[in-house]
């Protein structure tokens, strides 16, 4: 970029090139519990950022959203606008796509065989996430990663998922 002028209320410039960063060969799809407020606006930007593919909002047992199927896709349309909008103004090439609301109890019909499955979880003190990483030797390109919202998963949740096969880690 070169500036061509400043003034009071504006600066003017004229950009000389482009440069499309390529973006990471790994694939993290996030099943984001949705937290209270409109912090969930905030996780779409923030993973929209760092690059995650897909995003599904998701009700639990803890979570205080409610499963008003109007109201779901109402918020489904503007977190998708929103990633669309982040994605714009990182420089993202692919676009991360926002799904509609689902409950944890269905999260099985939307896993992928291949994918290295994590769940962070404040009960597990055995294995961390990069004990994990390191003992296998892992640099996995696909990842799906659980995320509870405040006050975590239930133990019941948990157990599900690692029936599913994901990795509790600290």
């Amino acid at each position: 970029t070169k500036i061509i002028e400043i003034d009071k209320h504006k600066v003017t410039v004229e950009i000389l090139e482009r440069k499309f960063v390529k973006e990471r060969n790994t694939d993290i799809v996030l099943f984001q519990a949705i937290p209270k407020g409109a912090k969930m606006s905030l996780v779409v930007e923030k993973m929209t950022e760092l690059g995650v593919v897909e995003i599904f909002p998701m009700l639990t047992e803890r979570t205080t959203a409610h499963s008003d199927r109007e109201r779901n896709v109402k918020m489904q349309t503007r977190w998708q606008r929103l990633a669309n909008e982040t994605m714009k103004k990182v420089g993202r090439i692919t676009q991360a796509i926002i799904h509609e609301t689902i409950s944890i109890r269905k999260i099985s019909q939307y896993l992928k065989n291949d994918y290295l499955k994590i769940v962070p979880w404040e009960m597990e003190n055995k294995q961390s996430l990069k004990s994990i990483l390191q003992a296998n030797d892992l640099h996995p390109q696909k990842i799906e990663i659980v995320i509870g919202a405040e006050g975590g998963l239930s133990i019941d949740e948990v157990k599900e998922l690692k029936q599913l096969g994901f990795i509790s880690v600290s």
